[in-house]
């Protein structure tokens, strides 16, 4: 299993969010029965509430 950080750290490397911002983590969660964790990050310069959605496969 991945631990929390390692979760946060694919997270952070996903496609879908841009390499030129900083991003704020605003919670994380694993589900035991799809093994996959959910991390929720939130661009920190940007004025909007959007939130992304990550899911990492503890596969």
């Amino acid at each position: 299993m991945q631990s929390y950080y390692e979760a946060i750290a694919k997270a952070l490397q996903n496609d879908a969010l841009n390499d030129m911002s900083i991003y704020t983590i605003r919670f994380v969660s694993y589900d035991t029965n799809s093994k996959l964790w959910s991390v929720h990050v939130k661009d920190a310069m940007s004025l909007e509430e959007e939130e992304y959605i990550i899911e990492v496969s503890d596969h």
